[in-house]
């Protein structure tokens, strides 16, 4: 997912081209580059929707390891993480994803 910042660069960038037109007598101009840019982000959202699996997404999202390596007492201590993930097959929910640290496994889902 894109950060903030990115979709803060893209709409400066696109105020940037569509503004002399927006301001002057080519506002329709302006109004059809605004359009187009929708329609193509639009155009984007469906091909990602039509061509993903969403229905059978499983993440680890918020689960928690046991080890606490971002805890102020372990600064300067070298970690091994792995992560193993497994594609779930077509329409179904079989993938695996899991979290190793230091040869142990963390998170599972």
């Amino acid at each position: 997912m894109p950060s903030t910042q990115t979709h803060a660069a893209f709409w400066s960038a696109f105020w940037t081209l569509a503004k002399p037109y927006w301001v002057s007598e080519g506002r329709r101009r302006g109004l059809v580059l605004l359009l187009s840019v929708i329609s193509f982000t639009l155009a984007l959202v469906w091909v990602e929707v039509q061509f993903n699996d969403w229905n059978n997404l499983t993440w680890l999202g918020l689960k928690a390891s046991a080890s606490h390596i971002f805890s102020s007492a372990n600064v300067g201590q070298w970690y091994c993480i792995e992560s193993h993930m497994k594609l779930n097959d077509a329409g179904q929910s079989n993938g695996v994803q899991e979290l190793w640290i230091n040869g142990t496994l963390e998170a599972q889902a």
